[in-house]
């Protein structure tokens, strides 16, 4: 159960980042 909790905590991380890069690589296409 513990490594579930992990995988869910790096999952979200991981979308998180992806996010974010996403959101800059937008902010760059729309200078």
């Amino acid at each position: 159960m513990k490594n579930f909790k992990q995988y869910l905590k790096d999952g979200l991380a991981d979308v998180k980042k992806a996010n974010q890069t996403k959101l800059r690589n937008l902010a760059k296409a729309n200078r």
